[in-house]
């Protein structure tokens, strides 16, 4: 088992053989089976101009160390669960706390945003981020803007936490050669993709009738799974022994 590596690139060799390559190494097998469910996911990133400069000191997608974000003033924009949990959570260890939200209502939990009104945190609502300023190196303060209105404010803050949801994607392996419908990869009633000897189940797999259900891609790969058997040894059964003829 490999952990921590994405593949990008996949190519089957002269002497049939697949090559996989990762960000961190290159594998070899026989046959393939992909299982990325709707692909890698993937922070939605703040859109303003210069954002990305401050990503590697106090702009942040994910929180890594809740005592980094001890006695500073903290900037957090989102409108859904993630971002009202993470205000009450960094409430009592932060200085000060905003939770900035282009809309009046929130899209979290009923009792979580009754929390947060009874809390310190201060709602800035209906806002959004419009420019970051900064030095070289950190992040200083934000600019917002309130929405459909050109009224704005600059919040000078410590840290500033981007709560936006995620987007996924398969990525490069549109690119792979096998068929491709949206974001999932075609297969037929073997679970082989156009490419024979490559394997997809789970989300990523698509066909007519297609249900995505965690059963139903429990029932796919065992499928997969023999018949990329069949595909390595040609005498192998593509239906196995059931558990009750072995006695």
């Amino acid at each position: 088992m490999v952990f921590g590596e994405e593949a990008f690139e996949l190519e089957k060799n002269a002497d049939g053989i697949f090559e996989i390559q990762t960000t961190k190494n290159r594998h070899y097998s026989k046959a393939v089976i992909i299982s990325a469910g709707n692909g890698a996911f993937r922070p939605r990133k703040l859109e303003i101009e210069h954002a990305d400069k401050y990503e590697n000191t106090n702009l942040h997608y994910f929180v890594n160390n809740i005592e980094s974000f001890r006695d500073k003033t903290v900037a957090i924009c989102g409108g859904g669960d993630s971002a009202v949990d993470w205000a009450l959570t960094l409430e009592p260890i932060a200085k000060k706390v905003y939770l900035i939200h282009r809309r009046p209502q929130f899209r979290a939990q009923e009792h979580s945003v009754h929390l947060l009104q009874e809390s310190s945190v201060e709602i800035m609502t209906p806002f959004v981020p419009i420019s970051v300023n900064g030095n070289d190196a950190f992040l200083t303060s934000v600019t917002l803007q309130e929405a459909r209105k050109d009224n704005t404010l600059e919040l000078d803050i410590d840290d500033f936490l981007i709560n936006y949801g995620f987007s996924s994607s398969i990525g490069s392996m549109k690119k792979w050669g096998f068929e491709v419908q949206g974001n999932a990869v075609v297969v037929n009633s073997k679970m082989e993709t156009t490419i024979p000897g490559v394997y997809a189940i789970g989300d990523i797999g698509t066909y007519s009738g297609k249900v995505k259900l965690i059963a139903t891609g429990f029932g796919e790969a065992p499928i997969a799974v023999n018949n990329a058997m069949a595909y390595i040894n040609p005498d192998t059964r593509v239906q196995p022994m059931h558990s009750t003829s072995l006695f």
